[in-house]
């Protein structure tokens, strides 16, 4: 469960709108951790017909403009919003994804990786959102259709060839097990500061935006400096001199 009502919501959204039969199997909000320790938060995984697809999901309601980088967001009030393009983020998770099942028992076996970003709110409109902005992004009203069928916006035709039958579904379950897919935690701390989403990351750390619990338009930008596993203790020693 999601201590996000919308989060929730849509979670129960997509699971109704999924055929209940093989090779459909899902993972929701869940996290990802990499040999380097780098951690990533996933809202669904699920298994469909022709690829393994790792779905942002995004409540806006009201109408989405912008490019591939920007959008702006105009809520039914009137207000505006800005926010990078989720893409950028899901379409790396999804690398990362698709690199490490790449180096698990399945081998070139594994299944494509695709990220959509959907969009979950009844009211979100689009149409002024660019076109190329557009590939990857879906709706209630497209969702079922894009996993069992490969049909979305910027889906390569050649995608709908591939297949994934029902003991290829159950390798890849076993694979994203193996890998150490975790229970995810939505509401991670650091004293008084609730960490957010994923802003950038690089050698070693990534940095996270963080907000204040008891004043949540304070927001704060936190570096975490990753342990890879096997860590030698003089590495260690040089991470934590490091943060300090």
């Amino acid at each position: 469960p999601s201590p996000y009502p919308y989060e929730q919501e849509s979670v129960e959204f997509i699971r109704a709108a999924l055929p209940d039969t093989d090779p459909y199997r899902a993972w929701a909000l869940c996290d990802l951790v990499d040999s380097t320790g780098s951690r990533y938060e996933i809202d669904l995984l699920v298994i469909g017909r022709h690829a393994l697809y790792l779905i942002e999901v995004k409540s806006y309601p009201g109408e989405i403009s912008g490019d591939t980088n920007d959008w702006l967001i105009r809520a039914p009030e009137g207000h505006l919003k800005h926010r990078e393009s989720p893409f950028r983020l899901a379409h790396h998770k999804a690398k990362v994804l698709a690199s490490l099942l790449e180096r698990s028992r399945l081998g070139r076996e594994r299944p494509r990786v695709e990220a959509l970003i959907f969009l979950s709110h009844p009211d979100v409109k689009i149409h002024k959102l660019d076109p190329r902005a557009r590939a990857h992004v879906v709706l209630r009203s497209d969702l079922a259709r894009a996993i069992t069928h490969a049909e979305f916006p910027g889906a390569e035709p050649w995608l709908r060839d591939q297949q994934i039958n029902a003991p290829a579904a159950r390798g890849i379950a076993e694979a994203l097990r193996a890998l150490g897919i975790q229970k995810g935690r939505r509401d991670r701390r650091l004293g008084e500061l609730v960490l957010d989403s994923l802003l950038e990351e690089g050698p070693g750390y990534q940095d996270h935006l963080a907000h204040h619990e008891r004043i949540p338009e304070r927001l704060t930008r936190v570096r975490h400096y990753l342990v890879p596993q096997a860590t030698t203790r003089e590495r260690r020693e040089q991470l934590a001199r490091a943060a300090e």
